[in-house]
C-alpha cells in the first residue's frame, strides 16, 4: 500500500508548490501527470483491483468483432451490459492475441484523459484537484469500475454544457456516458438546474429529509412497489425482492456521506459567493447526490453507485474552498486533510484495492 501513499505525497507537494511555477511548467506538469496516472491505471496487474475477474470473464465470453454484428440484437439482450464494452472487448480481441491489457489500458486512457480535461478546463486548482482526483475516486473508478469511470468523465464535461445552455452538446455528453454506464442517466435532468443561484433552504431540505426518511427506516420505494405507477412500481417490487434475498447492511453514517454532507452544506452556504462559474451547479449536484443515496438506502448497490456517480463533482468543488477559508494555506490544509480522510478510508479502513503490481513487472 505504500505506493498509494507515497503518490498522495507527491501530489500534496505538487499542489502547495503550483502557484510558484510558471504557465509553462504547470502545462507541462499537468501533462505528466496525466499520462502517469493513465500508465499507473492501465498497467495495473489482474489481482490489484476487485473487478478484473469478472471483467475477464466478459472478455472471454465477447464474439471477435464480425460475429457481433451478425446477430448483435441477441448478443446485447442476453449479456445485459452497456454496449461499450463488448464493443471495446470485442474489438481488442479481434485485433490482438492475449488482448484483456490492452483493453483495460483503453478504459484508463478513456476515464483519465476525460477527467483531466474536465480538471483543466473547470478550476485554476488543477494539482488540488487532481489530489482530491487521486484519493476520492481514482482507485474506486479508474482502477476498478472502470466503466463508471469513463462515463464519469464524460458528466464532468457535460457540466461545462449545462453553465453553457449548449443543450445539444450536453445530449451528446450524456449519451456516450450512458454507453458506458446506464445509470447516467440519473444525469439528464440536470440539465434543468439553475447555474445562477442556489435556494439554500430548498437543498439544505434536499440532502436531510431523505436522511430523516432513512433515520425512521420510510423507503420510498416500498411506498411506490404498493402503487400502480406500471413499469415503476414492477420494478420497484423486483429490487425490493432482490435486496431481501441477499439481506445486504449498510451504514447510513459512512464516512464518505457524512463528509459529503458537511462539505456540502458549507458550499450551499457560500457557493454564490465563489469566483468560480461551476461552483453553484457543483453544489447543486452533490447535494442530489446525498439525496438519492438515502432515497435508495433500501438497495445498497443502487445507493452507492448513484451516489458515485454525481459525488465525482467534489473532485472539482473541494478545492473551491481557498475562495472561501483564509489564509490560503488554511484552505490548502483542510483540501489537503479532506484528501488524506478519503485515501485512508479506501486503503485501510474500508479497503477496496489491493497492494499495487504491473503486468511490466
Amino acid at each position: 500500500m505504500a505506493i498509494y501513499f507515497t503518490i498522495l505525497f507527491v501530489f500534496v507537494l505538487l499542489s502547495i508548490y503550483e502557484n510558484k511555477l510558471t504557465l509553462s511548467t504547470k502545462n507541462l506538469l499537468f501533462i505528466i501527470t496525466t499520462i502517469f496516472l493513465i500508465l499507473f491505471a492501465g498497467l495495473r496487474g489482474l489481482k490489484v483491483d476487485f473487478d478484473n475477474k469478472s471483467y475477464l470473464i466478459f472478455y472471454s465470453v465477447s464474439p471477435y468483432i464480425e460475429n457481433l454484428f451478425t446477430n448483435s440484437h441477441k448478443f446485447f439482450s442476453s449479456i445485459r451490459i452497456e454496449p461499450s464494452l463488448i464493443i471495446i472487448f470485442s474489438f481488442v480481441k479481434s485485433f490482438f492475441k492475449d488482448g484483456f491489457p490492452i483493453a483495460i489500458f483503453l478504459y484508463a486512457l478513456l476515464s483519465v484523459y476525460l477527467k483531466m480535461t474536465a480538471i483543466r478546463k473547470m478550476t485554476d486548482f488543477v494539482m488540488l484537484s487532481t489530489l482530491i482526483y487521486f484519493s476520492g475516486i481514482f482507485l474506486l473508478q479508474d482502477m476498478t469500475q472502470i466503466r463508471a469511470a469513463v462515463a464519469v468523465g464524460f458528466i464532468l464535461l457535460s457540466i461545462q454544457k449545462i453553465e453553457e445552455k449548449k443543450v445539444f452538446q450536453f445530449l451528446i455528453y450524456i449519451s456516450l456516458a450512458i454507453f458506458f454506464h446506464y445509470s447516467s442517466i440519473l444525469f439528464i435532468p440536470f440539465i434543468f438546474l439553475n447555474t445562477k443561484k442556489i435556494d439554500k433552504l430548498y437543498y439544505i431540505l434536499l440532502m436531510f429529509i431523505p436522511l430523516l426518511l432513512s433515520i425512521f427506516k420510510l423507503d420510498p420505494l416500498n411506498f411506490i412497489s404498493k402503487i400502480n405507477l406500471g413499469v415503476i412500481s414492477e420494478k420497484a417490487i423486483q429490487y425490493i425482492t432482490i435486496q431481501k434475498g441477499m439481506k445486504l447492511q449498510i451504514n447510513i453514517f459512512n464516512f464518505n456521506i457524512i463528509l459529503q454532507i458537511i462539505i456540502s452544506l458549507f458550499f450551499i452556504i457560500y457557493c454564490e459567493n465563489i469566483k468560480n462559474k461551476y461552483a453553484i451547479i457543483l453544489t447543486k449536484i452533490s447535494c442530489y447526490g446525498v439525496a438519492l443515496f438515502y432515497l435508495f438506502i433500501s438497495i445498497p448497490g443502487l445507493a452507492f453507485r448513484t451516489n458515485e456517480l454525481l459525488s465525482s463533482v467534489q473532485i472539482i468543488l473541494v478545492p473551491l474552498l481557498i475562495y472561501i477559508i483564509k489564509p490560503k494555506a488554511l484552505a490548502e490544509g483542510i483540501v489537503i486533510s479532506i484528501a488524506f480522510l478519503y485515501i485512508v478510508n479506501q486503503l485501510l479502513i474500508n479497503p477496496i484495492i489491493n497492494s499495487y503490481n504491473s503486468i511490466l513487472f
